[in-house]
């Protein structure tokens, strides 16, 4: 441990001081090709030179050497932490997923797989594909055995935010037409390799390809694509607000979030990624993880309809007894629903809903339940 901390140390120092580089590439290791989460090829032909340069490459990897040697040390117990992640060490509650209703839930998954050139993976799914779960690698609060940093592959890294797919087809093949509403402007995903030609080629409706890319999944789910870096690439929810200090406050008050500082994939003000629109607020539980961007509406803007295709936003809360106080952390909507699946574990899913003051569904799932359908392994797609 303290070897890999000297080197960890050492190369950061390096790439300060001196402005050395350090580029990672793909190497065999018996038989087979592991590629560097540091490393794409076709992201460094187009990559700002400032976001994407050997010296910033050089300080990831100092990062996460020195992250994993953190992550591997056992620390004090804390009083709240939602699984093992360093990450994650001071959290209580985790945006972990956003849930929609479509048509055909594998057909949106072919396209976001096929678009993110096969690393938008299904992590787990019904028997009858009737509800998919996506994530760009494992969604458990885990670092996997074997994870390498410099080396594996981040696909392979735990806490991963996840999409989920639902449709409720009926038994004579039937399928229900969702509302699309005009609330969810878009989930913003910040991924290292795109290839839109496969993405048109499954079905995917390209709006907007200059710079970055705004596309509709053949289930009206909308999307904003950036080619960058980022430790998760699924990033933000957009959605509108009809009135922005109400939801300010209910998300603080009521959800237990922050205004967190807007995430980037790029280099801040390159051309190839939007900034944050005016008199947005960005809010979220830590830089960690996915977050909520709230627009307001202004003037000329249609009614704010939520819709049905948007299933809902789904919160991970940490329902463990470390601080014997779990329930006083908690505002007293979720306190209310954490008390109810104590004496009630299959509580049904409109039971631990919560709604935003416009109408946004956020579900509660207790870290207990979660943890026990999580994906911890996932196969490096190499």
């Amino acid at each position: 441990f303290k070897l890999y901390f000297s080197i960890s140390v050492i190369l950061q120092f390096c790439c300060d001081a001196f402005g050395w580089s350090f580029h990672t590439q793909g190497r065999n290791i018996n038989g087979r090709r592991l590629k560097s989460i540091l490393y794409c090829e076709s992201v460094s032909k187009v990559a700002d030179s400032n976001c994407f340069s050997r010296k910033n490459i050089g300080k990831k990897i100092a990062v996460l050497a020195s992250l994993s040697l953190f992550n591997t040390l056992q620390y004090p117990q804390i009083t709240h932490a939602i699984g093992s992640l360093f990450e994650f060490r001071s959290q209580n509650l985790v945006l972990q997923d956003v849930s929609f209703n479509v048509p055909t839930p594998t057909i949106d998954a072919e396209v976001l797989n096929a678009l993110f050139v096969n690393k938008c993976n299904t992590l787990r799914s019904s028997a009858g594909k009737e509800e998919i779960v996506i994530g760009f690698g494992p969604d458990a609060f885990a670092q996997p055995n074997g994870f390498m940093p410099g080396v594996s592959s981040f696909s392979m890294y735990g806490g991963h935010a996840t999409l989920t797919l639902k449709s409720n087809a009926l038994s004579d093949g039937t399928v229900e037409i969702y509302e699309k509403g005009n609330g969810l402007q878009y989930i913003k995903i910040g991924a290292e390799d795109i290839r839109l030609s496969k993405g048109i080629e499954k079905g995917a409706n390209i709006k907007y390809a200059y710079g970055w890319v705004d596309l509709d999944t053949p289930g009206n789910i909308p999307v904003e694509v950036v080619v960058g870096i980022t430790r998760d690439p699924i990033m933000i929810a957009c959605i509108r607000v009809s009135n922005l200090q109400q939801s300010i406050q209910f998300f603080t008050e009521t959800m237990g979030m922050s205004q967190l500082p807007f995430p980037l994939s790029r280099a801040p003000g390159s051309a190839f990624e939007p900034a944050m629109p005016k008199d947005a607020v960005y809010m979220g539980y830590s830089e960690s993880s996915m977050g909520v961007l709230l627009k307001p509406t202004i003037k000329g803007d249609p009614p704010l309809r939520v819709g049905s295709q948007l299933n809902g936003f789904t919160v991970i809360v940490d329902d463990s007894s470390k601080s014997g106080q779990v329930k006083g952390s908690y505002s007293a909507p979720i306190a209310s629903i954490l008390d109810r699946l104590s004496s009630d574990a299959k509580l049904d899913e409109a039971s631990r809903t919560i709604l935003s003051p416009d109408g946004y569904p956020f579900i509660i799932k207790p870290f207990s339940q979660f943890s026990q359908q999580s994906t911890t392994i996932l196969e490096p797609n190499l």
